[in-house]
């Protein structure tokens, strides 16, 4: 009962995220409050922390649900599952918040772009944990297209396809859809590593050793394990027809999508030239950045059922010259925080 009117709180107090635009964060009650006395950023770096906490009390919600069961009577391996997923989302949300305040760092923000970055991707998770949460408690509405969760604005070519669709039905107007914004996430992706800002920031030498992988996979973990809990969650509410596996990996691409295009804009929108002078120490240098993380410890699983796109290396051809090779990584370099200890 408590879990459940607990359910009941955090959702009313939660913005609708469904069709949020990363990697801004959006406003709260408390944030606007906070800013009756303290600036803009100071109350931005305030909310990380009461979002993270949110973040593992829902966790321990969905691992506590006996539903859970039902899914897979497994208790250990649900844990191990979870965990899992926690952490590829932390390392997903470290690098590309990282990633994107080195591209928008002469943009003039008024919140530190790795901070708004952060709390944006954790108001994101918050909502879609608090949807899994629902689905398992039964705080759904009756009707389907009343429950927001995973809803997204198709492209053209999806609206296009279904008005023909009758004419050939053997089409698959989502796949295809899927199949676009895949290839735009992995030209994103290339175009990132071939960006005289961005390149450096890699600290490998092509995009299959460095963090631009690393980002990538970590994701891919991310997405797909949430992808394979929730689309079970949905249909044992809604039925077996109610979603599709390629509805939710599409909403998880869109987003990917989305926030590599800004980043890509982001780095080349300036206040003024005179800010890209390589003497100033103010601003970071996209080598220097990307030496700051850590590489992967470990390659998450891939999920059966899961037949993922690989961040394939740039061919020569493509680029002028590939960046030289960097020097080894440090290992007494201190590792990201954990899942349980993690502050960011």
């Amino acid at each position: 009962m408590f879990m459940l009117l607990f359910c009941l709180l955090i959702t009313a107090l939660l913005p609708n995220m469904a069709n949020a635009n990363f990697p801004q964060y959006d406003t709260t009650p408390e944030i606007d409050y906070c800013m009756k006395n303290k600036s803009m950023e100071e109350c931005a770096k305030d909310a990380i922390r009461p979002e993270l906490n949110l973040i593992k009390i829902q966790y321990r919600m969905v691992l506590s649900d006996k539903t859970l069961l039902e899914w897979r009577n497994n208790i250990a391996g649900n844990k191990q599952f979870f965990y899992d997923m926690y952490e590829s989302w932390t390392a997903y949300r470290n690098r590309v918040c990282a990633l994107y305040k080195l591209s928008a760092q002469y943009s003039g923000s008024f919140v530190d772009d790795e901070i708004s970055c952060t709390l944006g991707q954790m108001q994101q998770h918050k909502y879609y944990m608090q949807s899994l949460v629902r689905l398992l408690t039964g705080d759904t509405p009756k009707k389907q297209s009343e429950f927001e969760m995973l809803r997204f604005e198709h492209d053209d070519e999806y609206k296009e396809c279904t008005k023909n669709k009758k004419k050939d039905d053997g089409v698959n107007c989502l796949k295809e859809e899927t199949q676009r914004t895949v290839d735009g996430i992995l030209e994103a992706y290339k175009k990132a590593f071939m960006d005289e800002m961005l390149s450096d920031w890699n600290n490998g030498p092509n995009l299959q050793n460095g963090n631009f992988r690393d980002m990538y996979d970590s994701w891919l973990a991310y997405r797909n394990r949430y992808c394979s809990i929730a689309v079970w969650a949905y249909r044992r509410v809604y039925g077996d027809k109610s979603i599709s596996m390629n509805y939710c990996l599409e909403r998880f691409n869109k987003n990917n999508l989305i926030l590599m295009e800004d980043i890509l804009a982001s780095s080349h929108s300036f206040l003024d030239e005179e800010m890209l002078d390589d003497d100033d120490a103010d601003y970071l240098k996209p080598k220097a950045a990307g030496e700051l993380i850590t590489p992967l410890e470990r390659r998450f699983d891939k999920l059966e059922g899961f037949n993922d796109a690989e961040l394939k290396n740039v061919e020569e051809e493509d680029i002028a010259a590939q960046p030289k090779p960097v020097d080894p990584i440090d290992e007494s370099d201190p590792e990201l925080p954990g899942w349980a200890k993690d502050s960011n």
